[in-house]
């Protein structure tokens, strides 16, 4: 069997996931909460509303990255009892998402690759687009949760998408 093209995750595998960022916008709800809390409890609630509302989110019923993140930090902001505005704590994640660091060895091996190399990505087609043209990367395709309506790993949409492809 031939290898035709590569498939690579895109956050995480190309450039640097946003690890560094949620403990800052945490620590923010912290430092004006009225609970008695920690940063890592108001992470682990902020990913588990994040994550109900991800899993929830596929077909009609689907919502972009940006919206859930959103809405997931609204309820955490809320359930901490914190002033933070959730618009405007937020942001700097949704920059890290046009701007991430690269991983070296991934921009030497996209550099080097001959073979048509997609990109796949549970961040909304915006924010990929505008990382891969801030890094200037040549990709054959990008594939987002967006053109699928559906998050990784829910596989039923992604087949579906690249089975059109074929």
């Amino acid at each position: 069997m031939t290898t035709k093209a590569i498939f690579l995750d895109f956050y995480g595998t190309v450039v640097h996931e946003d690890d560094e960022i949620i403990p800052l916008i945490c620590q923010k709800i912290k430092a004006t909460s009225s609970e008695d809390c920690t940063i890592q409890e108001i992470g682990q609630y902020w990913w588990k509303s994040f994550s109900n509302m991800f899993h929830e989110s596929y077909g009609k019923s689907f919502d972009n990255q940006r919206n859930l993140g959103r809405t997931s930090l609204r309820a955490t902001i809320d359930y901490f009892k914190s002033d933070c505005i959730a618009e405007e704590i937020i942001q700097e994640q949704f920059d890290h998402w046009q701007k991430p660091g690269i991983y070296e060895d991934a921009l030497s091996f996209l550099k080097s690759c001959e073979l048509p190399i997609y990109i796949i990505s549970n961040i909304d087609t915006s924010d990929v687009m505008a990382a891969i043209s801030f890094h200037d990367l040549k990709v054959t395709g990008v594939i987002t949760s967006e053109d699928v309506r559906s998050y990784k790993p829910n596989r039923k949409y992604l087949q579906k998408h690249l089975e059109g492809m074929s």
